[in-house]
């Protein structure tokens, strides 16, 4: 999403003039497809985590449970997402909404 990405990259830019060195980890600036259903997502894809041998769980969590999902009578869509074995953190997430 452009704010997300112009924000890290306005951080990464005053870390490099006081520091001489800025960072922007991309993988985590979320993406979004304004269509209706919504997509969205953030992390890397199954394929990318199959490819660097990491292992991951899938799981799922239902839409329904969101006050804006309520709202709008959204009461099918999902969250999907991978999770870390060894670190336990969120490796991706994908919303359709």
């Amino acid at each position: 999403m452009l704010a997300h990405k112009a924000e890290e990259e306005g951080i990464a830019c005053a870390e490099h003039i006081a520091n001489g060195h800025g960072h922007v980890n991309y993988g985590a600036i979320p993406s979004v497809i304004y269509t209706h259903p919504e997509v969205a997502w953030v992390g890397k894809t199954e394929e990318e985590l199959k490819k660097e041998g990491v292992k991951y769980s899938i799981g799922s969590f239902p839409f329904a449970a969101n006050s804006r999902a309520k709202t709008n009578g959204f009461f099918f869509f999902f969250f999907f997402f991978l999770m870390g074995f060894e670190n336990l953190i969120f490796l991706f997430i994908f919303f359709l909404f």
